[in-house]
């Protein structure tokens, strides 16, 4: 993320400067430092003091942006310089929480931090950079073995996708076991942990028992231990944090949607959950999350992952992302405007790998720039050849070949692969298909993939700056996000062709006016359960719903709605609206919610007319049997499936495998007297 400060000039071009490294770092080291909640003048001062040039008033309009945008520190009260904002360190500093240490590591006498000391703990630092102390002594480090399956999991509120990279970072030995690559699982990890084996001796630790950890120092995450007995605690306390801390995430979800990261979002949490939530009594936050709570869920977002309600899938939304950021210098306003999600700093890095590559003009570097897809207005196109131009000039005369050698030919893949995601996007911009079609959240893992790409070529115009590792690193990364996108490429044009084929019906005479039937799928949230049904156009939502319920077997008893997940103005329906109401306002997705913790999307698909005048609505396919709507949720429901998978009970007579389409069908008969 950039924050613009000040206007210049060169030649005939207008430049906004964006914050530079120095200006920046300052914000950041006063938000580890600061542990009372500050106003924007506070901040403005402690820059004017800390920097050279000083700091302008105008400052404090990018600082608010910064803060706000960026989720940087929580937002207490005031208004203009009044405004009031309190840091992570001071919210967490020195609050308590609860770590319960597993079998495993009880067994081997170790405690490893992992993912447990979110967010109490430093961002800039990695677990294997705490700190641990036991009655004012710090415990020593030591180095744990263990496969994947045992040592991941300890990291995973970091998000699975990210555990390797982290282990990799954690110590030496990682680099040797995955070989350089953290995208090839090895046969054994190994982790930074802490030697327990005195204190889990003197203190009698069973299992179930727990510590409480009080963060002693955020900034250099530091943290002291106490033992709590595993019965010290009644339930009903306990129960008291779980609903704090369930407000807290679903607040969350509101506030910011699916955040930066998951550190963001646990963070978040804590903060919307209130001061409950760093108190006593409580549990560990992956129990929690895991085991505790039906209505969280770590979700899939794109190719990384979030938490959210659970059963709901993270919404898609229909273009990359644009660059967050407060102003945008000329060129970034075309950009923007013309569907190139791209920052300046980036644009220089083309125009440096244009003479990595030895071109003696900017032809090429205009049509890698701007897809064929995009077509920009003259003027437009004028600035951009111009700005390239005068770019190419300047970097021309300092370029050296000799520096970039080893810098270059990443560069070029970066190019290569942030043009093809922004010509992919502006081909699916410009074809008729619709969203429901494409494969699920589409423009969040292109928007990932080259957010990642432009993060990339930021950083690579410090030329001769990578050392081998972070050459091997980022082709690593490359690689993995060049497989990504072909994979998404593939799943679009399978679509595509299959949306073609569909697209394909009968002409039918202009006095045909048989009613148009519409194939629905109904697909329960959170499962692999799905049913395919025909209904009527003219099928109101107020009899879907009794159909939807009816299908699934449930009982009609939970407060439910339809929803449009993807438009804030118009978010529920009325009961008499149907489905021709729907695909005619080009809604092809509504979420049918029931109760407080189940969501089915109706997808509308393709219609053929009216066979008979005595065609039935019918259940034409499905898969898996309907879970019993006494569980609450999805969640509930997987970890009743893998208990019982575990014990391998049948006693219920409940078959999850089972789909009988015979008697669903049977269920509907009954019920369409009341929906004719």
């Amino acid at each position: 993320m950039k924050y613009y400060l000040r206007l210049d000039f060169i030649g005939d071009f207008r430049y906004i400067i964006v914050m530079d490294n120095f200006e920046e770092g300052l914000v950041h080291q006063f938000l580890s430092t600061v542990t009372e909640p500050f106003t924007l003048g506070g901040l403005l001062y402690y820059m004017h003091r800390t920097s050279e040039g000083g700091a302008s008033a105008q400052m404090a309009v990018q600082l608010d942006y910064m803060l706000s945008a960026g989720h940087y520190a929580f937002y207490i009260e005031g208004e203009n310089l009044d405004k009031k904002w309190i840091s992570r360190r001071g919210y967490f500093e020195p609050a308590r929480f609860v770590i319960k240490p597993s079998r495993l590591e009880l067994i081997n006498g170790i405690l490893i931090p992992g993912h447990r000391c979110i967010p109490f703990a430093n961002t800039a630092l990695l677990p294997g950079d705490y700190h641990f102390f036991w009655q004012g002594s710090e415990i020593p480090e030591t180095t744990s073995e263990g496969t994947p399956d045992e040592i991941y999991p300890f990291f995973s509120l970091f998000g699975q996708e990210y555990v390797p990279q982290f282990l990799v970072h954690d110590n030496e030995e990682n680099r040797e076991n995955f070989g350089g690559n953290p995208y090839d699982e090895p046969d054994l990890v190994s982790v930074k942990s802490f030697d327990m084996r005195a204190i889990y001796r003197e203190t009698g630790f069973v299992p179930g028992d727990c510590f409480v950890v009080r963060t002693i120092n955020w900034e250099e995450a530091c943290f002291s231990l106490e033992k709590v007995s595993k019965d010290a605690w009644d339930d009903e306390d306990i129960d008291e944090w779980i609903q704090a801390a369930e407000k807290g995430f679903l607040e969350s979800f509101k506030k910011i949607g699916p955040g930066k990261n998951l550190d963001q979002q646990i963070a978040h949490a804590y903060w919307y959950g209130g001061a409950r939530m760093r108190e006593l009594p409580s549990c560990p936050l992956e129990d929690f999350i895991y085991e505790r709570s039906n209505r969280i869920e770590l979700t899939p977002y794109g190719i990384e992952s979030r938490f959210w309600y659970a059963g709901r899938e993270l919404p898609d939304r229909s273009e990359l992302d644009t660059p967050k950021q407060l102003f945008f210098s000329p060129l970034e306003e075309i950009l923007v405007r013309n569907g190139i999600p791209m920052t300046e700093r980036a644009v220089h890095a083309y125009i440096v790998d244009s003479l990595f590559q030895g071109e003696d003009n900017t032809l090429e570097l205009y049509k890698r720039l701007v897809p064929t897809a995009i077509q920009l207005e003259k003027t437009d196109e004028e600035f951009l050849k111009k700005f390239l131009t005068y770019n190419y000039r300047g970097y021309k005369k300092v370029y050296n070949a000799m520096l970039d050698r080893n810098t270059g030919p990443l560069r070029s893949r970066m190019v290569e692969i942030n043009s093809a995601v922004i010509e992919l996007a502006a081909k699916l911009r410009k074809s008729t298909i619709n969203g429901t079609e494409l494969p699920s959240q589409t423009y969040i893992r292109l928007s990932q993939i080259q957010s990642h790409a432009i993060n990339m070529l930021e950083n690579n115009l410090r030329l001769g700056d990578m050392d081998d590792i972070e050459l091997e690193s980022a082709g690593n990364s490359l690689t993995s996000m060049v497989e990504e996108y072909n994979d998404i490429k593939d799943e679009i044009d399978d679509s595509i062709a299959a949306f073609r084929r569909n697209a394909f019906s009968i002409v039918r005479p202009k006095d045909d006016t048989r009613m148009r039937w519409r194939t629905l799928q109904l697909s329960i949230g959170g499962t692999d359960v799905w049913r395919r049904i025909t209904v009527p156009e003219t099928l109101s939502l107020e009899k879907l719903h009794h159909l939807i319920y009816t299908v699934f077997n449930w009982t009609d008893d939970a407060a439910c709605q339809f929803i449009n997940p993807g438009n804030e103005q118009k978010n529920e329906f009325y009961a008499d609206e149907t489905i021709a109401d729907l695909t005619a306002e080009g809604l092809m997705e509504i979420w049918y919610e029931f109760g407080d913790y189940w969501t089915i999307k109706v997808l509308i698909q393709g219609y053929h007319l009216q066979v008979s005048d005595d065609e039935q609505i019918t259940c034409i396919g499905g898969e898996k049997a309907s879970p019993p709507d006494s569980f609450q949720g999805p969640v509930e429901y997987r970890r009743y499936l893998k208990k019982r998978g575990w014990l391998s009970e049948n006693k219920d007579g409940f078959d999850p495998e089972e789909m009988d389409l015979e008697e669903c069908n049977k269920r509907i008969a009954a019920l369409s007297l009341a929906l004719t």
